[in-house]
Order: C-alpha cells, then sequence, then structure tokens
C-alpha cells in the first residue's frame, strides 16, 4: 500500500507501509523491489520511445511524448483529474494519488504546482490534504485543465514567436516578470540569493569624442530595447540607448578582441580593419540582474575596451552628431532590417539615463574611473 509520509512530497516521501509480522514480509519486499525495476523498465522504454521521436523515426501524430513518458494512455486525462478535483476544494492526497498508476509521476505533478505557488500541502490528522491557494489560483488551475484537454498552448505560442515579434515580446515580459518575482522573494524571504538562470560574456567598446565642446560617448539607440507591455506592444517610454558592442558569439571562438572587432563591424557597418582597438580591456566587472531583452536573471561579465576609427570612406556618419542606419539581423524567419541611431551622448546624459542607471550603474561607476584613457577619435 502507498503512503505519503511527508509534505513536502519529495522522491523519499513514498514508502511501502510497514507490514509487521506479516509472515510473506520477505517475499512482498521482493515483490516490491521487482515492481520498481518494472516501473524502471518502462521508463526506459518510454525514453527510447521520446528518443525516436527526436531523431524523426516516429512521426509526432503517432504517439503523444507525455503518455511515452509514462507508458500510459491515461496520463493527460490523469493530470486533468487532478487538476479539476483540486480546483473543487481541499482533498486528501491520498484520494488524488489513486488514480495515477505510477504514484511518483503524481507526487511530481503536486511537487510542481506546489513549486508554482498555486497548492499547499497540510498535514490534519495524520493525513496529508490539498488545496489551492487562493480563488485565482482555482481558477488558474481550472484554465490549465481546459488547456490541456483541447491540447492548446498553454502560455502562449512558443513556436511561432520567431515569426511574431508581439507575441515574442509578450512571452520575454512574462518570462521577465517571473525571474524578478523570483528574485524579489529571495530577498523578501531573507533566503540565499536567487541563482542565476543565464551567463552572459559580453565585449562593450568605448569611442570617445569631443562633440559640441563636450567629451562624448558613441552609443546605440533601438526601440526593439525599450519596455513593453503584457501584449507585447511599444509601452510609452519604449526605446533605449546602450553601449557599442554585444554577446561573445561562437565564431568569436572565446577570444574577447575578436568579438569586440565584430560588434563594432556590425553595429557601425564599418569594415573591421578601420577598427583600431587597444587590446588590453579597459576593466571587467560583473553584475547581476533580470535580462530586459531574454527575461533570465542573469550574471553579466562585461570586458570593456577602447577604441577609435580609422577615418576612411567608409565612416564619413562620424562628422555628424548621430545618424540612424539600418541593422541586419537573422532569426528562424529569415534576415531582417532593424533601424538603429548611433548617437554622441554627454557623460552627464549617461550618468543621468534611468534606464542606464537601472541596468549599467556599474558600468557606469568604472568607466568615469577609467574615461580619461580612452583616446579621442578624430573627426576629420
Amino acid at each position: 500500500m502507498w503512503q505519503i509520509t511527508e509534505p513536502l512530497l519529495g522522491l523519499n516521501a513514498i514508502k511501502i507501509e510497514q507490514f509487521g509480522a506479516h509472515p510473506y514480509r520477505a517475499f512482498l519486499a521482493v515483490a516490491f523491489l521487482v515492481s520498481v525495476a518494472q516501473r524502471v523498465v518502462v521508463k526506459f522504454r518510454a525514453y527510447e520511445k521520446i528518443a525516436q521521436l527526436a531523431e524523426g523515426g516516429v512521426s509526432a501524430p503517432e504517439i503523444d511524448p507525455l503518455v511515452a513518458l509514462s507508458d500510459s494512455k491515461a496520463t493527460i486525462s490523469t493530470v486533468v483529474s487532478t487538476l479539476d478535483t483540486i480546483s473543487h476544494g481541499e482533498v486528501a492526497a491520498d484520494d488524488l494519488l489513486k488514480n495515477w498508476k505510477y504514484k511518483n509521476e503524481g507526487v511530481a505533478i503536486l511537487n510542481l504546482l506546489r513549486s508554482l505557488g498555486l497548492i499547499s500541502i497540510r498535514a490534519i490528522s495524520q493525513r496529508l490534504t490539498v488545496r489551492a491557494n487562493s480563488d485565482i489560483a482555482t481558477d488558474f488551475l481550472t484554465s490549465m485543465a481546459r488547456h490541456l484537454e483541447e491540447d492548446a498552448p498553454f502560455i502562449g505560442a512558443f513556436d511561432d514567436a520567431e515569426t511574431n515579434i508581439n507575441e515574442r515580446y509578450r512571452l520575454r515580459e512574462l518570462i521577465r516578470r517571473m525571474e524578478q518575482s523570483r528574485v524579489n522573494w529571495a530577498k523578501f524571504k531573507r533566503r540565499p540569493a536567487a541563482k542565476v538562470a543565464r551567463h552572459a560574456k559580453s565585449s562593450l567598446i568605448i569611442i570617445k569624442a569631443i562633440v559640441g565642446g563636450e567629451t562624448c560617448i558613441l552609443m546605440q539607440w533601438s526601440e526593439s530595447w525599450g519596455r513593453r507591455d503584457g501584449d507585447g506592444r511599444t509601452s510609452s517610454n519604449s526605446g533605449y540607448y546602450w553601449f557599442i558592442g554585444g554577446l561573445m558569439e561562437p565564431k568569436d571562438e572565446g577570444n574577447l578582441i575578436k568579438c569586440a572587432v565584430r560588434e563594432v563591424s556590425e553595429e557601425l557597418g564599418v569594415d573591421a580593419g578601420d577598427v583600431q582597438l587597444i587590446e588590453q580591456p579597459l576593466f571587467m566587472c560583473t553584475d547581476r540582474r533580470v535580462s530586459r531583452r531574454v527575461g533570465l536573471y542573469t550574471e553579466f561579465e562585461y570586458y570593456v575596451f577602447a577604441a577609435t576609427l580609422r577615418l576612411s570612406p567608409a565612416v564619413p556618419q562620424f562628422v555628424q552628431p548621430e545618424w540612424t542606419r539600418a541593422l541586419s539581423i537573422h532569426s528562424a524567419s529569415g534576415e531582417a532590417t532593424i533601424p538603429r541611431q548611433m548617437r554622441w551622448r554627454t557623460w552627464m546624459e549617461i550618468k543621468n539615463d534611468p534606464l542606464l542607471q537601472e541596468d549599467a550603474s556599474v558600468i557606469v561607476s568604472e568607466l568615469e574611473k577609467h574615461l580619461g584613457a580612452v583616446p579621442l577619435q578624430p573627426h576629420a
């Protein structure tokens, strides 16, 4: 008989009830071990089916991956039944697990719902009960059940995100809010700092010039970096300035200098040979924050270089305070162009920019210490 023994419902929370002085205890123990071995074999076969799916050996309509994981035709309907049962009020955990062919799968579902903050598991009179945490949690579970029944994407059409830019922004914003909530929760509960979900290494390039009698840094602006509302539409404070540079890519072969030269060439539209980079970074700094672009809580590692551009017919725009150019990007839906405005910004503009204060305070603080070491870009 299955018995739940711990409120957390971990893998060690299910065990066989003690059989006391039952004369066939040894036989029952062996039978239990055999049943475990059978489940391992079933799951191994299920993974084989998933591997076939991944390799194209079985067409998607022939087998449902969720069914394959448990090798049970009732998996989806059992999940739906579990969600609906919880939605109707507090229920004994034992009763919830009766419908599951493999009880550890039911426990996994309950663990997932609990980790999402949707349900609570309580010990009452030596029995565990499960209940939704609020009316909105109940509505969420009900909606999830209907989505599973209809085989509809619950959060959004992730497979269409590359071709529908508003949907992509909406999903990114959803991820960003979830991650920010996770980070804030750790602070609120005075727990250890939230774990980062992503690591990013970037080369940033500082190009300095005297424009209108003031020391300025060349920066780029794009509407696509701005804040968006919940539907993915551009918000009233859209648009964002950032430094020239970007993330390390595989073609950089782990070389930060290659990354820096490539980023300048791509973003400014100049030949790589026109980029005169000081190969020793001005400084390196790290920062942890929720990425505005990706949405994940990220540990950023910034390597900041100084550079000038060799004056040539390819860089006439450097005599202008600002200009706009179309930057080519590649995505799953093909190649597209997005407008990027390049502008010389004064140091005071950079320091007082509220979004840079939010996302780049570490960079700006360190750059202020090294700004004198950046050579001036000639204009003629």
